[in-house]
């Protein structure tokens, strides 16, 4: 632990775990400086160096203790460091605040199971005396455990912060018991006769705006953060009852037409620890708040369907069938498709301009697919995809013709 020899050292609280962490400072690390310990119960210690570090012994109070400490010291730029007690014999140091969270849950955990901490044990005792924050080695169940945490305050957060939108609370299950279809933009649209549906409740996206006349669109949602800068007139023009359209972009697409600016939870690819998360992270049965996203906005107007009470959903322009010899690089589960010749992948040859390279992360739209899948069948919903030639096997396929 060569960061804190030579260096003046202070611990805070004063208790029986600190004294333990001083005796074994003192045995083990000679060359180290002790200073005080620091505890509001002992006399006020002055600290004169500019640079302190701090190490905290209390599973029980530390952002406590590190928040009062950070604010009682602010004019000093404070270096914490957590100890992390195996036994009498063996204690390890962190300045990572989220290993030492995940050490304070297992001794909560304790009461319950052993082996937690036992593992917990088997893994430090392999890794070096003093964890680094980007040079550890964890077993994989607690960086997996941190991810989902992770997950779940930012989830908190965004729901929180939201303002609710009126329309969607006003409407959910306002369609409860019917059916609707969801418009993505394959080519096998062009193999369908789409005046079938002009008299059906229908849900577009993306491109299907150049088509929202023809078919008498109800709906129409839109998320990417790149493919409204080609398409911005079309988009704010888009012939439908009402649009879905990310918050962020309500300068650039505003328009007369009536509009519900949603808010997006973005995918998050990796843990503040650098471990690989699922995406999408969730499936948002609160879009007055927010919508989850991840893979496809046909995962967003499956939400929104969901939210309107649909019992049936008909999926069309779904085909999923991506030539790999057109991928150039592989990114998150997916490629970056290149449209150099020209697009091949939507029902319009104009979808985007030619050379256009664009994500396609195929592992986080199949995961979306089976999550929507679970939860309309969890309440007795279903999802049906009726694209002529689908390579999309998660929904059940039907002919498009058989709807009708």
């Amino acid at each position: 632990m060569k960061n804190i020899l030579n260096k003046p050292i202070y611990i805070a609280p004063y208790n029986d775990i600190s004294i333990q962490v001083q005796e074994y400072l003192n045995k083990y690390y000679k060359d180290m400086i002790f200073c005080e310990f620091l505890d509001k119960s002992r006399r006020e210690v002055q600290i004169e160096e500019k640079n302190p570090t701090i190490i905290i012994a209390s599973p029980n109070y530390y952002k406590e203790i590190s928040n009062n400490l950070t604010i009682k010291y602010h004019a000093a730029h404070i270096e914490f460091i957590y100890a992390i007690i195996l036994d009498k014999h063996k204690i390890y140091f962190t300045d990572s605040s989220y290993i030492y969270s995940l050490y304070c849950i297992l001794l909560k955990l304790l009461i319950f199971t052993k082996s937690l901490l036992n593992t917990f044990k088997k893994y430090l005792n392999k890794s070096k005396k003093y964890l680094y924050q980007n040079n550890y080695f964890l077993p994989k169940f607690i960086l997996k455990y941190q991810g989902r945490k992770e997950l779940k305050k930012e989830k908190a957060s965004v729901e929180k912060e939201a303002i609710e939108d009126e329309w969607l609370k006003k409407n959910k299950n306002s369609h409860k018991g019917k059916r609707c279809f969801i418009l993505a933009t394959g080519p096998s649209l062009n193999k369908i006769n789409l005046e079938k549906i002009k008299d059906e409740f229908t849900i577009g996206v993306n491109g299907i705006y150049k088509i929202a006349q023809e078919i008498n669109l109800d709906h129409y949602i839109y998320v990417s953060n790149w493919y409204w800068k080609h398409h911005v007139e079309g988009i704010q023009n888009v012939p439908c009852k009402r649009r879905f359209l990310p918050l962020e972009l309500r300068t650039e697409l505003d328009s007369k037409i009536d509009t519900s600016w949603i808010n997006i939870l973005r995918p998050k690819y990796y843990s503040k620890l650098g471990y690989p998360l699922t995406v999408p992270s969730s499936f948002s049965k609160k879009p007055q708040k927010f919508f989850s996203a991840g893979g496809s906005v046909v995962y967003l107007a499956l939400q929104l369907a969901y939210h309107l009470g649909f019992n049936e959903i008909i999926i069309l322009g779904l085909d999923h069938n991506y030539k790999k010899d057109d991928y150039n690089s592989k990114k998150h589960g997916g490629y970056v498709y290149d449209a150099a010749q020209g697009d091949k992948a939507h029902f319009d040859k104009n979808y985007i301009p030619v050379g256009t390279k664009y994500h396609v992360d195929l592992d986080a739209m199949e995961n979306g697919y089976k999550i929507a899948k679970k939860i309309f069948e969890n309440d007795n919903r279903r999802i049906l995809n009726a694209s002529p030639d689908t390579k999309l096997n998660i929904f059940e396929k039907i002919e498009y013709d058989r709807l009708f």
